[in-house]
């Protein structure tokens, strides 16, 4: 019971971050080049992809 649970609930976080990932991408993207002195978004791509792998992996081990 806890594991089906669990993968719905897995499924259901998926889904919204797959949503929610290139939304907000496009969303700060449109953001940032609002100011005089901005980054590309592109060359940071990895380190959010980075980011997000270790706050993932530290979130299934605890």
């Amino acid at each position: 019971m806890v594991i089906l649970l669990s993968r719905q609930f897995t499924r259901w976080v998926l889904v919204a971050s797959l949503i929610a990932w290139p939304v907000a991408y496009f969303a700060m993207d449109r953001w940032i080049r609002g100011f005089a002195y901005h980054i590309d978004l592109v060359s940071t791509l990895p380190l959010f992809i980075l980011a997000a792998s270790r706050i993932g992996e530290n979130s299934l081990v605890k």
